[in-house]
Protein backbone atom coordinates (compact mmCIF):
# COMPACT_ATOMS: atom_id res chain seq x y z
CA UNK A 1 0.00 0.00 0.00
CA UNK A 2 1.52 3.41 -1.25
CA UNK A 3 0.37 7.04 -0.66
CA UNK A 4 0.50 6.76 -4.75
CA UNK A 5 -2.24 4.28 -4.88
CA UNK A 6 -5.81 5.37 -6.12
CA UNK A 7 -8.58 3.95 -3.75
CA UNK A 8 -9.84 1.23 -6.02
CA UNK A 9 -5.97 -0.30 -6.64
CA UNK A 10 -5.69 -0.54 -3.25
CA UNK A 11 -9.06 -1.92 -2.47
CA UNK A 12 -7.97 -4.11 -5.01
CA UNK A 13 -4.65 -5.49 -3.58
CA UNK A 14 -6.59 -5.74 -0.08
CA UNK A 15 -5.80 -8.79 1.52
CA UNK A 16 -8.29 -9.34 5.29
CA UNK A 17 -6.49 -9.82 8.26
CA UNK A 18 -7.63 -12.90 9.99
CA UNK A 19 -8.77 -13.74 13.78
CA UNK A 20 -6.37 -14.36 16.06
CA UNK A 21 -6.04 -17.19 18.81
CA UNK A 22 -7.10 -15.70 21.90
CA UNK A 23 -9.97 -15.71 24.22
CA UNK A 24 -11.83 -12.41 24.19
CA UNK A 25 -10.92 -12.27 27.52
CA UNK A 26 -7.23 -12.14 26.91
CA UNK A 27 -8.05 -8.79 24.23
CA UNK A 28 -6.97 -5.68 26.24
CA UNK A 29 -8.95 -2.50 26.41
CA UNK A 30 -11.82 -5.33 23.82
CA UNK A 31 -14.73 -4.00 22.28
CA UNK A 32 -17.72 -5.72 20.72
CA UNK A 33 -19.47 -5.66 17.58
CA UNK A 34 -22.30 -8.33 15.58
CA UNK A 35 -20.25 -10.76 13.18
CA UNK A 36 -22.33 -9.37 10.17
CA UNK A 37 -22.09 -12.45 7.83
CA UNK A 38 -22.53 -12.16 4.20
CA UNK A 39 -18.70 -11.32 2.96
CA UNK A 40 -16.08 -9.57 3.70
CA UNK A 41 -15.45 -6.93 1.53
CA UNK A 42 -13.69 -3.68 1.00
CA UNK A 43 -15.24 -0.48 -0.91
CA UNK A 44 -13.05 1.57 -2.98
CA UNK A 45 -15.20 5.20 -2.45
CA UNK A 46 -14.34 8.50 -4.84
CA UNK A 47 -16.90 11.22 -4.95
CA UNK A 48 -18.20 10.03 -8.43
CA UNK A 49 -17.34 6.11 -8.10
CA UNK A 50 -17.60 3.14 -5.30
CA UNK A 51 -16.36 -0.31 -6.18
CA UNK A 52 -15.92 -3.37 -4.13
CA UNK A 53 -13.65 -5.87 -3.44
CA UNK A 54 -13.52 -9.30 -1.71
CA UNK A 55 -9.68 -10.41 -2.00
CA UNK A 56 -9.34 -10.67 -5.42
CA UNK A 57 -8.14 -8.10 -8.41
CA UNK A 58 -11.74 -8.51 -9.56
CA UNK A 59 -14.50 -6.25 -8.66
CA UNK A 60 -17.71 -7.39 -6.92
CA UNK A 61 -20.87 -6.89 -8.86
CA UNK A 62 -22.47 -3.83 -7.40
CA UNK A 63 -26.48 -3.41 -7.15
CA UNK A 64 -27.34 0.19 -8.57
CA UNK A 65 -28.55 1.03 -5.64
CA UNK A 66 -26.02 -0.41 -3.32
CA UNK A 67 -23.44 1.95 -5.74
CA UNK A 68 -25.81 5.00 -5.47
CA UNK A 69 -25.67 4.99 -1.53
CA UNK A 70 -22.09 4.29 -1.37
CA UNK A 71 -21.20 7.29 -3.36
CA UNK A 72 -24.33 9.52 -2.40
CA UNK A 73 -23.16 8.84 1.73
CA UNK A 74 -19.23 9.23 0.87
CA UNK A 75 -17.75 12.70 2.12
CA UNK A 76 -14.10 12.67 1.74
CA UNK A 77 -11.94 12.32 -1.36
CA UNK A 78 -11.03 9.04 -1.10
CA UNK A 79 -11.28 6.01 1.22
CA UNK A 80 -11.17 2.44 1.52
CA UNK A 81 -13.34 0.91 4.00
CA UNK A 82 -13.60 -2.37 5.03
CA UNK A 83 -17.05 -3.89 5.49
CA UNK A 84 -19.80 -6.67 5.05
CA UNK A 85 -22.09 -7.17 2.14
CA UNK A 86 -24.85 -8.63 3.51
CA UNK A 87 -28.62 -9.31 3.06
CA UNK A 88 -31.26 -6.49 3.91
CA UNK A 89 -32.96 -8.81 6.75
CA UNK A 90 -29.66 -7.47 9.10
CA UNK A 91 -31.16 -3.80 9.16
CA UNK A 92 -34.67 -5.44 10.78
CA UNK A 93 -32.29 -6.01 13.95
CA UNK A 94 -33.07 -2.38 14.72
CA UNK A 95 -31.84 -2.58 18.20
CA UNK A 96 -28.32 -2.58 17.45
CA UNK A 97 -28.49 0.54 16.19
CA UNK A 98 -29.81 1.79 19.75
CA UNK A 99 -27.89 4.28 22.13
CA UNK A 100 -28.05 3.60 25.67
CA UNK A 101 -25.61 3.92 28.71
CA UNK A 102 -23.25 1.32 28.84
CA UNK A 103 -24.01 -1.34 31.72
CA UNK A 104 -21.21 -3.12 33.06
CA UNK A 105 -21.45 -6.41 34.29
CA UNK A 106 -18.96 -9.24 34.66
CA UNK A 107 -17.95 -11.44 31.39
CA UNK A 108 -18.12 -14.44 33.45
CA UNK A 109 -21.96 -14.29 32.71
CA UNK A 110 -20.75 -15.83 28.89
CA UNK A 111 -19.47 -19.12 29.20
CA UNK A 112 -16.39 -19.85 27.81
CA UNK A 113 -15.78 -16.03 27.61
CA UNK A 114 -12.80 -16.13 30.17
CA UNK A 115 -12.07 -19.94 29.41
CA UNK A 116 -8.43 -20.38 27.59
CA UNK A 117 -8.99 -22.73 24.78
CA UNK A 118 -7.24 -25.64 23.53
CA UNK A 119 -5.18 -25.37 20.80
CA UNK A 120 -7.09 -28.61 18.75
CA UNK A 121 -10.17 -26.94 19.92
CA UNK A 122 -8.97 -23.08 18.09
CA UNK A 123 -8.06 -24.94 15.18
CA UNK A 124 -11.61 -26.85 14.55
CA UNK A 125 -12.88 -23.90 15.74
CA UNK A 126 -11.42 -21.67 12.63
CA UNK A 127 -11.85 -24.52 9.94
CA UNK A 128 -15.32 -24.77 10.80
CA UNK A 129 -15.96 -21.14 10.41
CA UNK A 130 -13.59 -21.08 7.40
CA UNK A 131 -15.72 -23.24 5.86
CA UNK A 132 -19.00 -21.51 6.95
CA UNK A 133 -17.45 -18.06 5.56
CA UNK A 134 -16.69 -19.77 2.47
CA UNK A 135 -20.26 -21.17 1.74
CA UNK A 136 -22.09 -17.60 3.04
CA UNK A 137 -19.87 -15.67 0.59
CA UNK A 138 -20.85 -18.04 -2.20
CA UNK A 139 -24.51 -17.34 -1.84
CA UNK A 140 -23.72 -13.76 -1.81
CA UNK A 141 -21.89 -13.48 -4.57
CA UNK A 142 -24.38 -15.27 -6.72
CA UNK A 143 -26.95 -13.24 -5.68
CA UNK A 144 -24.99 -9.90 -6.37
CA UNK A 145 -24.73 -11.57 -9.75
CA UNK A 146 -28.16 -11.69 -10.55
CA UNK A 147 -28.79 -8.22 -9.28
CA UNK A 148 -30.72 -8.78 -5.50
CA UNK A 149 -30.67 -6.38 -3.18
CA UNK A 150 -27.54 -6.02 -0.29
CA UNK A 151 -26.55 -3.69 1.84
CA UNK A 152 -22.81 -2.62 2.98
CA UNK A 153 -21.94 -2.61 6.84
CA UNK A 154 -19.28 -0.42 7.30
CA UNK A 155 -16.73 -1.56 10.04
CA UNK A 156 -12.91 -0.16 9.49
CA UNK A 157 -10.98 2.29 7.68
CA UNK A 158 -7.97 1.19 5.90
CA UNK A 159 -7.07 4.39 3.82
CA UNK A 160 -8.34 7.86 3.84
CA UNK A 161 -7.32 10.77 1.46
CA UNK A 162 -4.37 8.91 0.02
CA UNK A 163 -3.21 8.18 3.39
CA UNK A 164 -2.98 4.28 5.12
CA UNK A 165 -4.94 4.18 8.19
CA UNK A 166 -3.11 1.16 9.14
CA UNK A 167 -1.42 1.71 12.47
CA UNK A 168 -3.78 3.68 13.75
CA UNK A 169 -5.46 2.33 16.99
CA UNK A 170 -8.93 1.01 15.76
CA UNK A 171 -10.82 3.42 17.88
CA UNK A 172 -9.46 6.29 15.79
CA UNK A 173 -10.01 4.22 12.48
CA UNK A 174 -13.91 3.82 13.76
CA UNK A 175 -14.21 7.45 14.61
CA UNK A 176 -13.04 8.76 11.40
CA UNK A 177 -15.23 6.13 9.75
CA UNK A 178 -18.25 7.96 11.29
CA UNK A 179 -17.25 11.09 10.21
CA UNK A 180 -17.16 10.75 6.42
CA UNK A 181 -19.58 7.70 5.79
CA UNK A 182 -23.88 9.36 6.39
CA UNK A 183 -25.89 6.04 7.00
CA UNK A 184 -28.64 5.23 4.88
CA UNK A 185 -30.99 2.18 4.35
CA UNK A 186 -28.28 0.37 2.11
CA UNK A 187 -25.06 1.52 4.16
CA UNK A 188 -24.38 1.60 7.83
CA UNK A 189 -21.47 1.63 10.11
CA UNK A 190 -21.22 -0.90 12.56
CA UNK A 191 -22.98 -0.41 15.97
CA UNK A 192 -20.01 -1.49 18.86
CA UNK A 193 -20.12 -1.36 22.40
CA UNK A 194 -17.46 -2.18 25.59
CA UNK A 195 -17.00 -5.85 26.04
CA UNK A 196 -18.00 -5.13 29.65
CA UNK A 197 -21.78 -4.32 28.25
CA UNK A 198 -23.26 -7.66 28.73
CA UNK A 199 -26.66 -6.72 28.48
CA UNK A 200 -26.70 -5.77 24.65
CA UNK A 201 -24.13 -8.60 23.99
CA UNK A 202 -26.63 -10.87 24.71
CA UNK A 203 -29.21 -8.85 23.02
CA UNK A 204 -27.48 -9.40 20.05
CA UNK A 205 -27.43 -13.19 20.42
CA UNK A 206 -31.13 -13.18 20.71
CA UNK A 207 -31.56 -11.28 17.73
CA UNK A 208 -29.92 -13.84 15.48
CA UNK A 209 -26.39 -12.64 15.04
CA UNK A 210 -24.05 -16.04 15.13
CA UNK A 211 -21.31 -14.60 16.20
CA UNK A 212 -19.51 -11.73 17.71
CA UNK A 213 -16.17 -9.96 17.07
CA UNK A 214 -14.16 -9.12 19.78
CA UNK A 215 -11.07 -6.17 18.61
CA UNK A 216 -8.32 -4.54 20.99
CA UNK A 217 -9.56 -0.97 21.00
CA UNK A 218 -5.82 0.42 20.26
CA UNK A 219 -5.21 -2.64 17.69
CA UNK A 220 -3.91 -1.83 14.43
CA UNK A 221 -5.24 -3.83 11.20
CA UNK A 222 -2.87 -6.29 10.21
CA UNK A 223 -3.27 -6.74 6.51
CA UNK A 224 -2.72 -10.76 5.57
CA UNK A 225 -1.98 -12.03 8.50
CA UNK A 226 -3.35 -13.07 12.13
CA UNK A 227 -4.29 -10.19 14.43
CA UNK A 228 -3.93 -11.36 18.06
CA UNK A 229 -5.83 -8.83 19.33
CA UNK A 230 -8.72 -10.10 17.04
CA UNK A 231 -10.94 -13.09 18.10
CA UNK A 232 -14.80 -14.37 16.53
CA UNK A 233 -16.80 -16.46 19.03
CA UNK A 234 -20.28 -17.62 18.76
CA UNK A 235 -22.93 -15.12 20.00
CA UNK A 236 -24.98 -16.37 23.25
CA UNK A 237 -28.36 -17.32 23.12
CA UNK A 238 -29.75 -14.12 25.16
CA UNK A 239 -32.58 -14.33 26.95
CA UNK A 240 -35.90 -12.02 28.12
CA UNK A 241 -33.69 -12.09 31.71
CA UNK A 242 -30.58 -9.98 29.87
CA UNK A 243 -32.52 -7.62 28.19
CA UNK A 244 -31.49 -5.45 25.16
CA UNK A 245 -29.47 -2.66 25.57
CA UNK A 246 -27.84 -0.16 22.85
CA UNK A 247 -25.15 0.52 21.16
CA UNK A 248 -21.81 2.91 22.14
Amino acid sequence: MTDAATPREVAAAWRPQRPGRRAPSEIPNAIVEPDWGGIRAVAALQPDAAVLFAGTPESLPLPDDLSRALIDGFTALGAVVEGHVTSPTVLDRAAVEQRAPRVERPPILFPGWTRRRRPSDIDAEIREREDRAAEAEQAVVDALARGEPHVFVATDLLLLDDQPTLDLPLLERKRLLESILVPSEAVRVSAFVQASSTRVVASWGALGFAGLSYHGSNSRYLAGDENPDWAIVSAPAGSEGTGAAGSG
